[in-house]
């Protein structure tokens, strides 16, 4: 009898040629073709359907072989079960603080939370007080959907053994959404946190597209996991810890009764007649992670499972000969991709760091847009005299001089008589300087109109050193974000005078200082700060700032620092430490016109032609360079102390 073909029939063909022979039955027909005898295929029938070719793991496994991936997630299933007790105790100090009640809610235990429920209570937290992240969306897609697989966080837990996954990591922002409706000190600092758990685990793949037989990729998903548990757990502690503290220090001066009621190594509230425990007890040891650092753990685990999917692909296309090392091209290329990810992080982080500075500014006005337009817009408000004076500076050696000298520098402009009348030639020629140099939209250009701003309020905190110093930081930033997105501005976020920079003078000189330290060597900065002697508030304050600003052109170090100032008071510091000082009468002979296009091009032009003069110089010239020059350009300090800045200040 002759034996009977077999017909394998499969979705696709296998990438693996060899492999796909011998799955297809041509193999064993083959053998069957150089069997002498029909007694002989007996023994090569035991031969069929022993094996099978897996995809997945790239080898022959016996049939019906089942991957049991449910061992590699021991790690997270031990910390699913503290996590889950710590979410219940969690829940217990939340019904303590009344916040059920609070926002009409029913607090579940952790184990029985759905979708509708969590859905429900967000959006009776949304009705309560608006939230400022979409985490409505990021809940739902902590849930495993079969119809849906479009959520990036449904990758993992498709590979988790049950769903109870997707109901403590979802359960775990809801509850502690609700607690922030009571904890209202940190809120945003937390509405943050839980926003970068997000962006973290933005980048992933399903797992359901890639190599599900790969156990570097199990065992990467299930640090994943480790560590989204790990975040929660800290965010919990943190603002039971505030509770716990605020709720504390009223209790330090009762008698020692009181303090045994607390118990020896424990935290405890009294709260309706009640004791609640911290949600982590053990972390009165301090030897556990910080939040940032949870995070930073968080990325690493995601960075580390993107690596094993990246190869893990390769390897089931065939792309990988497991036996032969990564190309040293392909290695670079993959660092190069990491790279980018890590710049892209840092971008999004910074953007969200400026806009939220910026946005606590309220109704002030750093940007000083609307002054320039204001003094060009009346310019046929000024005489034949006053735009002969403003051709005479534009001409001058000292501000060409100044504008094309490589070194940080100051350059002060005075007329015999100071300034009275808001359309006056210094303003306008600020204001046209400004203007021409901005058009290059190559450099920062900072400005403040001291007149004109104190024209809008006499407020100090407006018009003032502190508004000045406010306005300058948030056009830094606002230039930074737009033209320089690579500077780290969000490492400042963890310094003091980064929030406090709005309210203080020695602050925001720090701030200042700090963002300028940020600029990508060789960048050029240029500071206009017109009619000095116009700032309101204490002029001890302004002489401290001006003393403050030549520090920080002191000892700045690959950027270069243009400061321009009109008209300063007679007692000013600027008149002993300028470099460059162009003094002129009140009457200068012209031809009582201006033009401020043919003005405008001529400064751009020749800013343009400057800087591209010297950076040719500076590359013939960095071969020639001795270790003793070397040595001198070590020698700035970067400890300059701003104590002289604002020694006396008070906070605003």
């Amino acid at each position: 009898m002759e034996p009977s073909d077999t017909l394998v029939r499969r979705k696709r063909w296998l990438t693996n040629q060899p492999a796909e022979f011998v799955e297809n039955g041509a193999a064993f027909r083959a053998l069957l073709d150089l069997a002498e005898s029909p007694e002989e295929w007996g023994d090569l029938k035991e031969l069929e359907n022993t094996s099978e070719y897996s995809s997945d793991l790239d080898k022959f496994v016996p049939k019906d072989t089942i991957l049991n991936d449910s061992k590699y997630y021991q790690d997270s299933r031990k910390r699913k079960l503290e996590f889950q007790q710590k979410l219940e105790r969690f829940a217990c100090i939340l019904k303590s603080r009344n916040v059920d009640k609070e926002l009409r809610i029913e607090i579940r235990d952790p184990e029985h939370f759905d979708l509708p429920y969590i859905l429900d209570i967000i959006d009776k937290i949304e009705k309560h007080k608006t939230m400022k992240r979409p985490y409505k969306a990021f809940v739902r897609r902590c849930f495993r959907r079969v119809e849906e697989n479009k959520a990036v966080i449904e990758g993992i837990l498709s590979f988790v053994p049950d769903d109870i996954y997707g109901s403590l990591i979802s359960g775990g922002f809801t509850l502690i959404l609700a607690g922030l409706e009571k904890h209202t000190e940190e809120r945003e600092a937390t509405e943050n946190f839980l926003t970068e758990i997000q962006d973290r685990l933005s980048g992933i793949q399903r797992l359901h597209d890639i190599h599900r037989g790969s156990p570097g990729v199990h065992s990467c998903a299930d640090a994943i996991l480790v560590s989204v548990f790990t975040v929660l757990e800290r965010i919990m502690e943190k603002i039971t810890k505030d509770w716990q503290s605020s709720f504390l220090d009223p209790l330090k001066s009762v008698s020692s009764n009181v303090k045994r009621l607390i118990g020896k190594g424990r935290k405890t509230k009294l709260l309706d007649g009640t004791v609640t425990t911290s949600v982590n007890p053990q972390a009165e040891s301090g030897n556990v992670q910080s939040i940032p650092e949870a995070l930073a753990e968080l990325q690493r685990c995601v960075d580390r499972f993107q690596n094993e999917v990246d190869l893990a692909t390769k390897e089931m296309i065939g792309s990988i000969d497991k036996n032969i090392k990564l190309d040293l091209k392909e290695m670079e290329q993959n660092s190069l991709e990491q790279t980018a990810r890590s710049k892209r992080r840092v971008q999004k982080e910074s953007s969200r760091a400026i806009s939220t500075w910026l946005s606590e500014l309220h109704d002030f006005d750093y940007d000083s847009m609307t002054d320039i337009k204001d003094c060009i817009e009346h310019v046929e408000q000024l005489d034949g005299n006053d735009k002969n004076v403003s051709e005479r500076i534009m001409d001058s050696e000292q501000l060409n001089d100044w504008l094309q000298d490589e070194q940080s520098s100051f350059l002060m402009i005075d007329l015999q008589t100071p300034q009275s009348e808001l359309n006056n030639p210094l303003s306008f020629t600020s204001a046209l300087l400004a203007m021409s140099l901005r058009s290059t939209e190559k450099y920062p250009v900072l400005s403040f109109f001291c007149m004109h701003r104190n024209m809008e309020s006499p407020d100090e905190a407006v018009s003032g050193p502190l508004g000045m110093i406010k306005s300058l930081n948030g056009q830094l930033l606002d230039f930074m974000n737009q033209k320089r997105p690579d500077s780290n501005v969000a490492q400042l976020k963890k310094e003091e005078f980064f929030s406090k920079s709005k309210k203080n003078l020695k602050h925001g000189v720090s701030l200042l200082k700090a963002l300028l330290s940020l600029l990508p060597d060789g960048d050029v900065v240029f500071i206009i700060l017109d009619c000095l002697s116009c700032l309101s508030g204490d002029e001890r304050k302004c002489h401290k700032l001006v003393k403050a600003l030549n520090k920080i052109l002191e000892s700045q170090e690959g950027t270069s620092i243009r400061v321009l100032v009109t008209d300063p008071s007679a007692d000013s510091p600027l008149r002993r430490i300028a470099h460059w000082q162009l003094h002129l009468p009140d009457v200068v002979a012209g031809g009582d016109t201006v033009d401020l296009d043919e003005t405008t091009q001529r400064i751009s032009k020749g800013l343009v032609d400057s800087h591209h003069t010297s950076d040719e110089e500076d590359d013939s010239e960095n071969s020639e360079e001795t270790e003793d020059e070397a040595e001198d350009d070590s020698d700035f300090s970067s400890n300059e102390d701003d104590d002289e800045t604002d020694s006396n200040d008070d906070d605003d």
